[in-house]
């Protein structure tokens, strides 16, 4: 993950996160449960 303190920046784009596969394109098990509560996370 990698995000700004400054919220208007979050909110233009300055937070996110990076997915790191194998070489055949899958996540591990635990890496796809941290996308999943990542998408469901609200402020």
């Amino acid at each position: 993950m990698y995000h700004s303190h400054v919220q208007n920046h979050s909110d233009l784009g300055m937070s996110g996160i990076f997915l790191v596969r194998d070489a055949e394109g899958r996540m591990t098990p635990a890496a796809q449960r941290q996308l999943d509560e990542f998408r469901g996370h609200r402020h």
